[in-house]
């Protein structure tokens, strides 16, 4: 029976319906007590009644609930109202990967960076010791505001009995590796399924549809006599994802994400502002190039012009370099005039009004990437610890020229790792300038300068 609105469920007031499935049904909430929406999915009566079943899942939930990573969905809550059994998981605002590919056609690319992160996010998975056991489009969403693919439904699927079409027990057929079905699991049993799903992405054939268990090239079509734009290399790492046996698939999924190469966004920024009409065509271009950003593409004092770039580029447009006050980015916001917002931190005037402006922007579900390109130390140190906290951000823009400069005047920096940035852990904002360092090092370059100009007169 459906939960109608206002329904409450311990600390969570439903909503509205997200969806039904054999997994069970999914409603969007509102976490009364931490004021955030979240995704509840309620379990099926078979699960919560069967004692044993009930605290094998939980102890493995909570396991997946442990796991923090950017392509893997947070699981806040395992619960239990008047017999009502649910998990409360990060809502996503966004659609799954499989409307992606059939609905929205989006280029092969941008697909490509999906699984990239996919594989990411399993890598840190199996690292923890979790297998996700049921990978496939329907089970990787994407976030609307960050543009990240997510992991969800971690090891939930062989605890919950299935009702779907072409879903068993075990997994869904066409992605379940053989092994599962002879009751073993690893690692590479999610390879496998990474690889069914890449055969999807790459034929536009949904192995689901013709459910056979193994991927026998020797007896059924090659990926590239499906699709012959296919190049050789891409076949090669599908056809070694889903081998039969899984030691002749990728070691691990690190290895998987690595021939599948690099992700990152692409963005590019238009230093010649052109004329509506040709930053139009060249946007247009954009899009099929798979290009994820175009910034700036005409000139931010006139936001009725930026607007109208827009409303006929479909790719999303960033804007905010040379806007300077909140009342400029409140205009650019009342015109529609941007998909995201890049404002300098220390150029608006700090922290408190980038958290005014990215306020002002969620409305309209406009996403912040902040940057500070005149303070290279403090100022990006204060835009990492906001990114953290506001509800819209995208990603942080942290400029690695200057990181020699922060090691010369720095007894502590900021730690990057393969392109995130650690917060610290203990209070402030994780670096500390070491004053007497940066005394030498200005008057060495005074003296420089001025031994420089001596020269010069002689």
């Amino acid at each position: 029976m459906s939960l109608v609105a206002g329904t409450k469920l311990g600390r969570y007031e439903i909503r509205t319906q997200l969806g039904a499935g054999g997994m069970g049904e999914v409603y969007l909430a509102q976490d009364t007590k931490l004021d955030r929406k979240v995704a509840l999915k309620i379990l099926p009566a078979d699960v919560g009644t069967n004692r044993d079943r009930m605290e094998r899942f939980v102890r493995e939930a909570k396991s997946a609930a442990a796991l923090n990573h950017p392509n893997i969905a947070h699981i806040y809550e395992i619960g239990e109202s008047d017999g009502t059994h649910y998990i409360a998981m990060e809502f996503i605002d966004g659609e799954t990967l499989r409307h992606k590919i059939h609905r929205d056609k989006a280029p092969l690319p941008k697909l490509l960076k999906y699984l990239t992160q996919v594989a990411q996010g399993l890598s840190k998975a199996h690292a923890a010791g979790i297998i996700h056991r049921d990978l496939k489009p329907a089970n990787l969403m994407i976030d609307g505001n960050s543009g990240r693919v997510m992991l969800i439904d971690f090891g939930i699927a062989r605890w919950v009995k299935q009702e779907e079409k072409g879903v068993t027990a075990v997994g869904t057929m066409g992605y379940a590796p053989p092994e599962l079905f002879g009751g073993r699991v690893e690692p590479r049993s999610d390879i496998y399924s990474l690889g069914a799903t890449l055969f999807h992405l790459l034929t536009g054939a949904d192995p689901q549809d013709n459910p056979l268990l193994i991927f026998d090239f020797q007896k059924n079509s090659r990926p590239r006599q499906i699709a012959p734009s296919i190049s050789s290399e891409m076949e090669q790492i599908l056809m070694r994802s889903v081998e039969y046996k899984p030691e002749d698939r990728f070691a691990s999924a690190g290895a998987m994400r690595d021939a599948l190469g690099p992700d990152f966004e692409i963005l590019v920024e238009a230093h010649r502002r052109f004329a509506p009409s040709h930053a139009i065509r060249i946007g247009q271009r954009l899009v099929e190039l798979g290009i994820d950003w175009y910034e700036e593409p005409c000139l931010a004092d006139n936001l009725a012009l930026l607007a109208e770039v827009r409303r006929a580029v479909p790719i999303p447009i960033v804007t905010g370099e040379a806007l300077y006050t909140k009342e400029q980015f409140f205009a650019c916001l009342a015109l529609r005039a941007a998909d995201i917002l890049n404002p300098d931190i220390c150029a608006i005037g700090g922290i408190s009004a980038l958290m005014d402006i990215s306020t002002m922007a969620q409305p309209q579900a406009v996403v912040m990437s902040p940057h500070n390109y005149n303070s290279p130390l403090i100022g990006m140190a204060a835009t990492v610890h906001v990114s953290a906290v506001i509800p819209n951000f995208r990603i942080t823009e942290y400029f690695v020229n200057f990181e020699g400069i922060c090691r010369d005047i720095a007894t502590a920096s900021l730690s990057v790792n393969e392109g995130w940035i650690d917060l610290p852990t203990a209070p402030g904002l994780g670096i500390d300038i070491d004053v007497e360092r940066c005394s030498v090092i200005l008057l060495t370059r005074r003296r420089a300068k001025y031994e420089a100009q001596s020269d010069c007169r002689a």
